[in-house]
């Protein structure tokens, strides 16, 4: 399993194709947990509005990651971070603490 961010813009969005293939080879079923978040200059972590992700705005890099995740051909599994581990975390963007 590992984490994947979000592109601070959809155009720079990257699937991770190699990643997929090197986990899949060892035998093991890759497992993305997807966070809608990126790091600025900075290195502080920022979360994509979901104004953004519902307004379209990330459309495109959606559709990209649903074609480039069909042609990697293999069982593989996505989870979403937003609403998930953390929520009790304050330094955590999606916490509830």
């Amino acid at each position: 399993m590992f984490y994947l961010q979000w592109p601070s813009g959809p155009e720079n969005g990257v699937f991770p194709g190699r990643a997929l293939q090197s986990i899949e080879a060892s035998g093991a079923l890759p497992i993305v947990t997807w966070e809608p978040m990126f790091l600025d200059s900075e290195g502080h972590e920022c979360m994509i509005a979901a104004d953004s992700i519902i307004g379209g705005k990330y459309d495109g890099y959606l559709q990209c990651f649903a074609r480039e995740s069909r042609r990697f051909g293999k069982p593989s599994k996505l989870e979403d971070h937003r609403y998930k581990e953390d929520t009790d975390q304050r330094a955590h963007p999606n916490s509830f603490g």
